[in-house]
């Protein structure tokens, strides 16, 4: 096979860069050069490098240092010591795309229409923003690993979310809520250690300052609000119902004369539960007396498990039950009250004909007797 170089015209360059070709041809293996091949400039129309019948695609100059693909007249990429840019058309990676595999310290950046930062990747910090390219704030040793910002200028709200693992096993999770530059609220889950049980919590900001905790989630599912929650009122925050405490549990109760002691039967009796929601408390007991020991005069009922408020409105009455070995009057019935400012009850007997008078140890020598109270606290 032999190849062909045609020339329709050759013509001699009078300056020292040789001899000019017009219309050369080459074929069957095309051929090969040892110096540079020189091509004017060209233009999107009239591309440098091209197909032949298709002078709107292909390479051409746009500027010094400078690479401009064009197809169909259109330029879709232009290359410069700047970098590489895709213009008028959609780039379309099928099979996956790498960024910065080389983890280099550089940024990556996504700009719509209204906002320079629309998609942010922070390559020192390395943190992804979206609105923004700031990254918000670093909480310690929790680091901001995604900040979302609503606007670009005047008000706005930031979105930053964190996470850490440091060398005690403590696992950390942040989401915090911006008013511009100030925290108003938290979301933050955290295991104290591997071993033990992880919680959600939620903090919020007053109008004075500050940001604490309002609502823990337990591992367990127990829920604890701090500062009580408020019933019947939709989403209001009234006083009078906002309920701020709960409590249950065991209480051990005494007789005393306000000296001395009785001593009290064991086993089961004696200890009484209560139930404390708000500033009520409800409290009952079984009590059993087997022995009055030196006790003399009045008697008291010992051991509330909280202090009665200081006020008369906050005195409770005492139901009694059952009663039996007392020494009492036929037709007298056992009364009491809860004393204010004090962990007591004021034992009493009432009938018809005296009213009520302070029960006397000679009258609960022996005996036994269930009852109730309610009382309020300060």
């Amino acid at each position: 096979m032999t190849s062909t170089i045609k020339v329709d015209t050759i013509s001699e360059n009078t300056s020292a860069n040789g001899v000019a070709v017009d219309g050369v041809t080459l074929k069957d293996g095309g051929g090969t050069f040892t110096s540079p091949v020189l091509v004017p400039d060209g233009s999107t129309s009239a591309v440098s490098l091209g197909n032949d019948g298709d002078p709107n695609t292909g390479i051409y100059f746009q500027a010094a240092d400078s690479l401009g693909l064009v197809l169909g007249g259109s330029r879709k990429l232009s290359a410069t010591s700047a970098g590489v840019a895709i213009e008028n058309g959609t780039l379309s990676a099928k099979g996956g795309a790498v960024f910065n595999e080389d983890s280099a310290d550089v940024d990556f950046r996504v700009e719509s229409n209204g906002n320079a930062n629309m998609l942010f990747v922070d390559g020192g910090n390395d943190n992804v923003s979206i609105g923004t390219s700031a990254v918000v704030e670093n909480f310690g040793s929790d680091r901001t690993h995604l900040t979302i910002r609503s606007a670009s200028s005047g008000n706005y709200s930031v979105l930053a979310i964190s996470g850490h693992a440091d060398n005690n096993d403590q696992i950390h999770g942040l989401i915090n809520f911006y008013n511009e530059t100030t925290s108003v609220a938290r979301i933050v889950s955290q295991q104290e250690s591997n071993t033990s049980d992880a919680y959600l919590a939620f903090l919020t900001a007053p109008s004075s300052g500050g940001i604490a905790e309002r609502i823990r989630i337990h591992g367990g599912g127990v829920v604890s609000i701090p500062n009580g929650i408020a019933l019947g009122v939709g989403t209001a925050n009234t006083a009078s119902n906002v309920l701020d405490d709960f409590e249950e549990g065991n209480w051990t109760m005494g007789i005393s004369d306000g000296t001395n002691t009785a001593t009290l039967t064991g086993s089961g009796y004696n200890v009484g539960r209560y139930f404390k929601t708000g500033n009520k408390v409800y409290v009952q007991g079984f009590l059993d007396v087997q022995s009055i020991g030196s006790c003399s005069g009045n008697l008291k009922l010992t051991g509330l498990p909280f202090t009665a408020a200081n006020a008369p409105n906050a005195y409770g009455a005492v139901l009694f039950g059952y009663g039996a070995g007392l020494s009492i009057t036929a037709g007298t019935n056992l009364a009491g009250y809860v004393e204010g400012n004090n962990t007591l009850i004021e034992l009493r007997t009432w009938d018809a004909t005296t009213g009520t008078t302070p029960l006397q140890h000679s009258e609960l020598s022996t005996g036994e007797f269930i009852f109730s109270a309610t009382y309020y606290v300060s």
